[in-house]
C-alpha cells in the first residue's frame, strides 16, 4: 500500500532475527525495492506477524450475534496500517484509514 511506513528498527530487529546471514541481503532488496527471490517466501508471514503482534486497537464495535449475543468487531493499527479483526472470523484488510477500515465493518457486519 503506498504511503505506508513500517519503522525501519522494527522491520530490521524482526528479519535479523528470523533470516540472520541473509538480513542484509534481504534489507538491500527492500531498501532497493527489488524483489525477493523465493527463498525469502517466509518474509511475507514475517511481515503479516509484525504488524498484527505489534497492532493496537484504535476502536471496537459491538455486534449482535445470533445465540451468543454481542461480540466485539475491532479496528487495530500498527504504523498507520489498518484491519479489521473479529473473533472467529478471518482478518479483514489491510486499509491506509480508520475510516477505510470502519467502513468494512459495515460492509460485513451491519
Amino acid at each position: 500500500m503506498p504511503g505506508i511506513q513500517i519503522p525501519a528498527y522494527k522491520f530490521q530487529e524482526a528479519i535479523t532475527k528470523e533470516f540472520d546471514h541473509e538480513a542484509k541481503e534481504i534489507l538491500s532488496f527492500m531498501a532497493e525495492g527489488r524483489s525477493l527471490s523465493d527463498a525469502f517466501a517466509d518474509l511475507h508471514g514475517l511481515i503479516a506477524d509484525l504488524v498484527h503482534n505489534e497492532a493496537e486497537e484504535v476502536s471496537r464495535t459491538l455486534i449482535e450475534g445470533s445465540e451468543a449475543g454481542e461480540y466485539p468487531v475491532s479496528v487495530m493499527q500498527f504504523a498507520g496500517i489498518f484491519f479489521v479483526s473479529a473473533p472467529q472470523f478471518d482478518t479483514i484488510g489491510y486499509f491506509s484509514s480508520h475510516e477505510e477500515a470502519e467502513k468494512q465493518i459495515s460492509l460485513n457486519w451491519m
